[in-house]
C-alpha cells in the first residue's frame, strides 16, 4: 500500500474534492485526499499509481479558467508537518466554503459530533481558515478525531492542531505523559525492592542455619600415672588421675 502523498495544486479554489478524486481515480485507487486551502495531498493505494498519475496530470488544464495543474510527489516536511505539531486546545480548520460557511456553522458542525457548545470557547474565521478553541486539551483531541475529514457545506474539511498555540496545554500533556512514566517506574522499583527483600531474608536465614554450633572451650587437663609404675613398663596400679593443668 502506498504511503507517499502526491501534491496537487494550482486548481481553482472552488474545485470540489470529488472532482479531484475523479481525476486521480483514472490512474489508480485513491485511499484518501487531505484537502488544504488551494492545494491538497492525494494518497493512492500504490506508489506506482502515484507515479502514473503525476506523469498524466501534471500540467493538465482543468476548470473554467483552464489552469494547469501542478502535480508532483509531496515533500515529506509538507505532507507530514502535522505529525510534528504538539497537541493543543486550539484547532486549525481549513477547506470550508468561504462563501457559505460562517463561524456559527463551524460551531454547530463540531457540536454534531458530540462536542458540547459549552466546551467551545471561541470560533474565529481568519481569511481562508478558522480557529476553534476548546476549554481543555481532552475536548480538542476528541473533536479532532471526530471532525477531521468530514463534510461541511459540501466540502471535506481538514482539522489539525495549531502549532505552538498554547504552551501551557502542551506542557500539561507532557506532564501527564511524564507522570504516567514515573508511576510505572516507581511500581517497577517497588516490585524489585520487594523481591530483593525476600531474597535477603532467605539468604540470612540460610546462613544462620548453616553456621556451625560453637561450644565453650574445656579447661586443659593432664593425665598422670602413679610414680612407681612408669607407663612404659607396666600398667598403673590405680586409675589415671585427672588433674588440672593450673598450679
Amino acid at each position: 500500500m502506498g504511503e507517499r502523498a502526491v501534491y496537487c495544486g494550482n486548481y481553482e479554489y472552488e474545485m470540489p474534492e470529488r472532482d479531484i478524486r475523479k481525476l486521480f481515480e483514472e490512474y489508480g485507487r485513491v485511499n484518501r485526499i487531505d484537502m488544504k486551502t488551494g492545494f491538497c495531498f492525494v494518497y493512492m493505494d500504490k506508489d506506482d499509481d502515484g507515479d502514473y498519475a503525476i506523469r498524466k496530470l501534471d500540467g493538465m488544464q482543468v476548470g473554467y479558467k483552464r489552469r494547469p495543474l501542478k502535480v508532483q510527489w509531496a515533500k515529506t516536511k509538507d505532507a507530514d508537518r502535522k505529525k510534528d505539531v504538539q497537541p493543543s486546545n486550539t484547532l486549525f480548520v481549513v477547506n470550508f466554503d468561504l462563501a457559505r460557511t460562517r463561524e456559527r456553522d463551524i460551531e454547530r458542525h463540531f457540536e454534531s459530533y458530540g462536542v458540547s457548545s459549552g466546551r467551545i470557547k471561541r470560533v474565529e474565521i481568519k481569511k481562508s481558515y478558522a480557529f476553534v478553541e476548546f476549554d481543555n486539551l481532552e475536548d480538542a483531541e476528541y473533536a479532532l478525531r471526530k471532525a477531521n475529514g468530514t463534510m461541511l457545506d459540501g466540502r471535506t474539511i481538514t482539522v489539525e492542531y495549531v502549532a505552538n498555540n498554547n504552551p501551557d496545554a502542551a506542557r500539561a500533556a507532557a506532564t501527564r505523559r511524564a507522570a504516567t512514566a514515573t508511576a510505572a517506574a516507581a511500581a517497577a522499583a517497588t516490585s524489585a525492592a520487594a523481591v530483593t527483600g525476600v531474597t535477603t531474608v532467605t539468604v540470612a536465614m540460610t546462613a544462620t542455619a548453616a553456621r556451625p554450633a560453637v561450644t565453650a572451650p574445656r579447661p586443659a587437663v593432664t593425665a598422670v600415672l602413679c610414680a612407681h609404675h612408669p607407663a612404659a613398663t607396666a600398667a598403673p596400679c590405680a586409675p589415671l588421675h585427672a588433674v588440672s593443668a593450673a598450679p
